[in-house]
């Protein structure tokens, strides 16, 4: 038996782990890291389960390719050619737009997925770039973007030292922290408690987050950013403020937040003026206070609205880039994306529904438009890499009829699923414990500066490329060179560019250095690890790969501390509190005070044991709570005349699903976990335990307009009780 650490990388929470391995490889135990500086041996079902993860027997071992309808293994050369005289032959026929890109929320936790994503868009040469970002974050990203020129410079609570946190639409109790990480975050609220420190908790459920809170107050799914509008109201009409940090753009914040007094928001909300009017005082009182906000929040039709109001708020109290409030973590290695230029949106728009790219992107919520429509551009291949979007996307079932049509499909998966059977090639990366680990955006959120790096500890097997190799391989294929390009081509490209930027900027550790030098002097076993490498010593702590390795349980950087000035990068220098590209959907966010409120909404819900649509296919993080059931309250089961089960409809579709009644959830509201619906797929565990596609009544005509991103809560449904079971 052999002890070995690594960082767990299924979700946003960045733990260490402690793994057994037996003398086969085999992962016999999975426990928390204790001497992990960062998450203290904490540990959830989710990370416990690493090791049946990792050796699920579902998984494809082989590329497959698609011969007159069926399903045949082939080697990585015969694979490769096959994506090459694909991808050529729709290129050579309609243009580089015709083919599309979808990048997966898995490509966030590896360092292939990260390092040769852009590299791969760029190859492609497409206009058609999607991600999983436009079906959760796009809303946080692009407010930032219009807040702070920098679409990645995201605040996260510094839960740790503050004295009051609100939370909106987020479950962190459930979901360890979103696009804020912070292991084990029940044990840092229960601290936040414990020094006197108060949690608030506002959503249309009463979740777990909820039942350990101080207070509980029920919304409207979608009323966010009118609740948020009530608090900024009362702020400025109150006096109430305390700016710390330069700002542009009060005189028209008053002015936009004139129409949206809390008595005049509180219908629409559900939430009473006296409570909007007290939360704003609580957090204008403080001695220190944050607002954090993540899905529930961001997928609704004002979720940009919704997650700028947020900072502005933090802006307003004073507790912007200050310990105990919201703050910028600083990365141990140099930051990947950021370009020090004012964000723009809508550089380009979508061919058929006209709708803006933000941050390179397209939203999910139109590609079917793009696959199904015919004329110049349309969609002819598809490639996916590490992504179900027949499950994720909103109207996943048209995105299923719209795929076989296809002329090209590769998917970069290790799974035959409910999107890459649709696939002409797939082409499956190495298990999670042979490949390295390294956090490069994550750690762009987390609730202390750290960094942690994750060496592979089984081999690859015989002729398996490594899961850089292959988004390499694709790229030197999108960019014309041929199956036989060598990928540590790209490996050197990106080290090189990493060195001279290095090396050319001001203030960097290696300005003025020699580039061949330093590249010598790297060290790592892949591609992947030379680059972090060149990233660690070019970053603000002067790190190493090295030094990183003979920590194997990573290292502390220290709280967050106030960082903004390096963030700034607005054309006025200055936080932008009423961002023109901002003000016309303000106008319609008022205009929807005046429209009676759908008679039955529906909202997602995070599971503990579940991750999007791919731990379904695990038996131990079966059962329980992990169940896909409607949640709803008794109130309308009576209303309704509901019993055991119902028909669920919407503008686009409609399901029949198991009731399960709770008082948790406010009348009016239903709750569909999402990620189900595995009927017919490769994953023998989740085929049988299917549940239904949430994403079958979530409609893609309807978006954030800002920002794109898909609408899954505030979905208008009615209900009926369903027929009787044969």
């Amino acid at each position: 038996m052999t002890t070995a650490y690594r960082t767990c990388p299924l979700c946003d929470s960045v733990c260490g782990l402690k793994l057994t391995l037996d003398g086969t490889g085999h992962v016999a135990s999975v426990r928390g890291d204790v001497d992990d500086p960062f998450s203290r041996g904490f540990i959830c079902p989710k990370g416990a389960s690493l090791g049946h993860i990792d050796e699920d027997p579902d998984r494809l071992r082989a590329p497959l390719v698609r011969k007159d309808g069926d399903w045949q293994e082939v080697g990585w050369d015969e694979a490769f050619d096959v994506v090459d005289r694909g991808l050529r032959g729709v290129v050579e026929r309609y243009g580089r737009d015709a083919v599309a890109l979808y990048l997966g929320n898995p490509t966030f936790h590896t360092m292939g997925g990260i390092l040769y994503r852009m590299p791969l868009a760029m190859s492609l040469g497409t206009r058609n770039v999607y991600s999983a970002s436009t079906v959760d974050q796009m809303p946080k990203q692009v407010a930032c973007g219009y807040l702070f020129g920098d679409p990645l410079a995201i605040p996260v609570p510094d839960v740790d030292r503050t004295d009051l946190l609100l939370v909106l639409g987020a479950n962190p109790m459930v979901s360890n922290g979103s696009l804020c990480a912070a292991p084990d975050f029940p044990g840092r609220l229960k601290a936040l408690r414990a020094r006197g420190g108060r949690l608030v908790v506002v959503d249309p459920r009463h979740t777990r987050t909820a039942e350990v809170a101080d207070e509980h107050v029920f919304i409207r799914p979608g009323a966010d950013a009118l609740l948020l509008f009530g608090i900024v109201h009362t702020l400025l009409a109150e006096n109430l403020t305390t700016v710390r940090v330069p700002v542009h753009g009060l005189a028209e914040l008053r002015r936009l937040a004139a129409d949206f007094p809390p008595a005049v928001v509180a219908g629409a909300t559900g939430v009473a003026p006296d409570t909007i009017v007290r939360l704003a005082r609580e957090l204008a009182a403080a001695p220190s206070a944050a607002v954090y906000s993540r899905v529930g929040a961001s997928t609704v039709e004002f979720g940009t609205l919704a997650q700028w109001l947020v900072d502005v708020v933090n802006v307003l109290t004073g507790n912007l880039d200050r310990p105990g409030g919201a703050m910028f973590p600083k990365t141990a290695a140099v930051e990947f994306g950021r370009t020090g230029e004012p964000f723009v949106a809508g550089r380009w728009h979508s061919r058929v529904r006209g709708l803006p790219e933000a941050f390179g992107e397209l939203p999910v919520a139109t590609l079917a438009d793009e696959i199904e429509t015919p004329g110049d551009g349309q969609v002819r291949a598809f490639v996916t890499v590490a992504g179900n979007p027949v499950l994720s996307a909103p109207n996943g079932p048209r995105l299923d009829r719209a795929l076989p049509g296809l002329d090209l499909m590769v998917a970069v998966d290790p799974f035959l699923n409910e999107t890459t059977r649709h696939a002409t090639v797939i082409l499956p990366p190495p298990r999670i414990l042979q490949m390295p680990h390294y956090d490069f955006l994550l750690h762009i959120v987390t609730v202390r500066n750290y960094a942690r790096f994750s060496p592979p500890l089984l081999p690859l097997p015989p002729g398996q490329p490594s899961e850089a190799q292959i988004l390499a391989k694709l790229a030197l294929i999108a960019a014309g060179q041929g199956p036989d390009a060598d990928p540590a081509v790209l490996d050197e490209q990106l080290i090189g560019g990493t060195l001279q930027l290095a090396t050319g900027t001001p203030g960097s550790p290696l300005y003025g250095r020699d580039v061949a030098e330093l590249r010598a002097g790297l060290t790592g076993d892949s591609g992947p690890e030379l680059v972090l490498d060149a990233m660690l010593k070019a970053g603000p702590y002067g790190l190493s790969l090295a030094q990183l390795k003979a920590n194997p349980h990573g290292v502390d950087l220290g709280p967050l501390r106030p960082r903004l000035s390096e963030l700034l990068c607005t054309a006025s220098g200055q936080v932008e509190l009423a961002p023109p590209a901002l003000h016309e959907d303000v106008a319609r966010l008022r205009a929807r005070l005046d429209e009676a409120p759908p008679d039955t909404v529906l909202i997602g819900r995070r599971q503990s044991r579940s991750l999007n649509s791919w731990l379904h296919n695990v038996p131990s993080l079966l059962g329980g709570s992990n169940r896909c059931t409607l949640h709803i309250n008794p109130a309308d089961v009576a209303r309704l005349g509901l019993s055991g089960r119902a028909v669920v409809r919407s503008a686009v579709g409609e399901l029949v699903v198991d009731l399960e009644p709770t008082e948790a959830i406010m009348p009016g509201v239903v709750s569909l976990p999402h990620g189900w619906g595995h009927a017919g797929s490769g994953q023998s565990v989740a085929a049988a335990h299917a549940g239904v596609n949430a994403n079958a009544l979530t409609d893609d005509a309807v978006v954030d307009r800002p920002s794109g991103n898909a609408v899954f809560n505030g979905v208008p449904v009615t209900l009926t009780k369903a027929p009787p079971q044969d």
